[in-house]
């Protein structure tokens, strides 16, 4: 019977640890656009202000006892035509190398060889599957996602949908991957 004990013991404090560790990486990445809080499963479960409906249809959940709430966060004009954001289901989609990420958000730059790019070098991509590259800084991007330059369009930037939001999982700083 004390075995019983010590096990519980030590699953309490291991549950303890992770709820610990996801506050911690919720308050580090505060600031993060595009950051998407991480919620220990039994907060969701007990807090009788959480939507069921949202739980469900915007979380990852994971074995670890957290999920990842996907609902939509605050939205903030500032200024820069390349910080973006999608609205409603879906996210921007972004390649370092050969693996692709997902982004619900995200204040991009233009590099010097025209590649639109997340500050650690992850390049947007168009809704073709391309690198998005502008050749002039003046580009506009309207709010269906199309691109022109010089009031032309060249390109789409693509929101992608996940065919089961429960296949991503964080990479660290707003990023996803399946």
């Amino acid at each position: 019977m004390g075995n019983g004990i010590a096990e519980l013991g030590e699953i309490l404090l291991a549950r303890s640890e992770q709820r610990l560790e996801s506050v911690s990486r919720n308050v580090s990445n505060l600031s993060t656009p595009g950051f998407k809080r991480e919620v220990p499963f039994i907060d969701g479960v007990a807090d009788a202000s959480v939507d069921r409906t949202t739980i469900d249809a915007n979380a990852t959940h994971r074995p670890g006892g957290s999920r990842t709430d996907f609902s939509q966060g605050a939205l903030r004009l500032t200024g820069s035509p390349l910080d973006l954001a999608v609205t409603g289901p879906g996210f921007f989609q972004v390649r370092s190398e050969d693996q692709f990420y997902y982004v619900r958000g995200g204040q991009f730059v233009r590099g010097a060889d025209g590649r639109i790019s997340t500050a650690q070098g992850h390049t947007l991509q168009t809704l073709s599957g391309e690198n998005l590259i502008l050749d002039a800084a003046d580009a506009e991007i309207l709010t269906d996602g199309v691109v022109l330059q010089g009031g032309v369009p060249v390109a789409r930037i693509g929101v992608f949908n996940t065919i089961d939001g429960a296949e991503l999982i964080s990479a660290g700083g707003g990023l996803f991957a399946s």
